[in-house]
């Protein structure tokens, strides 16, 4: 079994640098890069051969405020596409660019994965429900984030671990292999 993830790179930043590259507005890059789920779920078929699959869905977003998420998109997408971060902020403040919003994005881009995922018949799972503020789409609890500045979710090795086993067919009783018997 091979498991592919899609990670916040693919899901959030890609959504700000197509939209700042092609002069769009963030919902049509939003859109745009849902539409390229599937593409991305076939190439990791093709990847996978005759092995089988396990997608892993997007974490939820470690950030804790908007002036983080701001350095954090100026930080990357400056650089990437030659603008000047003045410019860029200016950009952020035009597109109404928030925390909320990022979780948002986070939140739509991974509800597309997860049902294109399911609708390819490909094993999948994530993180959310026990890493996310049920009530804020796609933001972290407080436990699983770092600085303010981090991106990265922390403490997550138990967690992965138990939901990677479920999803697997691992439980108290053994793993099962693809047949349903015990291995």
């Amino acid at each position: 079994m091979i498991c592919f993830g899609f990670g916040q790179v693919d899901a959030e930043l890609s959504v700000y640098y197509q939209a700042l590259r092609d002069g769009s507005r963030i919902e049509d890059a939003i859109r745009t890069r849902k539409r390229a789920i599937r593409r991305y779920l076939r190439h990791c078929q093709e990847i996978a051969g005759d092995r089988r699959i396990l997608i892993k869905g997007l974490n939820t977003i470690a950030l804790r405020n908007t002036g983080s998420l701001r350095t954090m998109i100026r930080n990357n997408l400056a650089p990437a596409l030659g603008i000047a971060e003045r410019d860029l902020a200016d950009w952020l403040d035009q597109s109404g660019v928030t925390l909320a919003l990022h979780g948002r994005i986070n939140g739509e881009i991974a509800k597309a994965l997860r049902q294109a995922a399911e609708r390819m018949g490909l094993a999948y799972f994530d993180l959310r429900a026990a890493t996310g503020i049920r009530r804020r789409s796609g933001l972290s609890r407080r436990e699983f984030c770092g600085r303010s500045r981090d991106v990265h979710l922390r403490n997550l090795s138990k967690i992965e671990n138990a939901v990677l086993l479920r999803s697997v067919g691992c439980g108290q009783g053994g793993c099962l292999q693809s047949e349903g018997r015990p291995g």
